[in-house]
C-alpha cells in the first residue's frame, strides 16, 4: 500500500493550502478591514497620532480564526491517521484485500499508484462516516490548543512587567494554568491517537 506516501503528500499540500488561505483572511481583517478589528482614537491635538487597540470584537474574531486554523490542521492530520488505521486494520483482517493492485501482478483500476481498495475504501469511511468523531475529537485539541497559545501569551506580558516589578501572585497562577493546559492538551492527544485508531 504504497499509495499512502501519495496521500501523504495531498494531505500535506492541502495542509499548505489551508495555511495559506488563513493567512490571507488574516491580512484582510488586518490590512483592508481594520475598523473590525482595531478601535482607535485620536491622541494629538493635530488628529495625526492615533492609539490603536485590539477591540472586543476584534478579540473574538482571533479567537475565532485561531480556532478555525487549530481545528482545521488538526482534522485534517486525523483523516489521516484515521485512514492509516483503517488500512492497517482491513490488512489485519483480510490480506488479500487491502493488497494493491500493483501487488497483486495486475495493472486494475487505479494500480499504478499502488492504491488499493482498502486506501480508497478507509479514506471515504474518515471523510463521511467517522467524520463527526474525527471533528468533535479534533475540536477539544484545537480549543485547548488556543487557550495554550493565550495562556503563553499572557505569561510573556507578565514576564516583561516583571522585569519592572518582582515576583507576584499571578506568575504563580499562570505557571499552574500552564501546566494544567499543556497536560490536558497531551492528555487528550493520547486519547484521541486511540480514539482514531478505533474509529479507523
Amino acid at each position: 500500500n504504497h499509495g499512502l506516501w501519495i496521500l501523504a503528500y495531498g494531505v500535506t499540500v492541502k495542509a499548505y493550502a489551508w495555511t495559506f488561505l488563513w493567512f490571507c483572511a488574516v491580512a484582510e481583517l488586518a490590512i483592508f478591514s481594520p475598523s473590525w478589528v482595531y478601535h482607535c482614537s485620536h491622541t494629538g491635538l493635530d488628529d495625526t497620532r492615533n492609539a490603536c487597540h485590539l477591540s472586543t470584537q476584534g478579540k473574538f474574531i482571533a479567537l475565532g480564526m485561531l480556532l478555525s486554523l487549530f481545528w482545521t490542521s488538526q482534522v485534517l492530520k486525523n483523516v489521516f491517521r484515521t485512514t492509516i488505521a483503517g488500512v492497517v486494520g482491513t490488512w489485519w483482517f483480510d490480506p488479500e484485500d487491502a493488497r494493491s493492485a500493483s501487488a497483486n501482478g495486475d495493472g486494475g483500476y487505479f494500480g499504478c499508484c499502488g492504491c488499493s481498495r482498502a486506501i480508497y475504501d478507509s479514506l471515504f469511511r474518515a471523510s463521511s462516516y467517522s467524520f463527526g468523531s474525527i471533528c468533535l475529537g479534533s475540536l477539544l485539541v484545537g480549543i485547548l490548543m488556543v487557550l495554550q497559545f493565550l495562556v503563553r501569551c499572557g505569561r510573556q506580558q507578565r514576564d516583561q512587567l516583571r522585569q519592572q516589578r518582582g515576583v507576584e501572585a499571578t506568575d504563580f497562577l499562570f505557571c499552574l494554568l500552564q501546566y494544567l493546559v499543556d497536560t490536558l492538551e497531551y492528555l487528550l492527544e493520547y486519547i484521541n491517537t486511540w480514539a482514531f485508531v478505533y474509529v479507523g
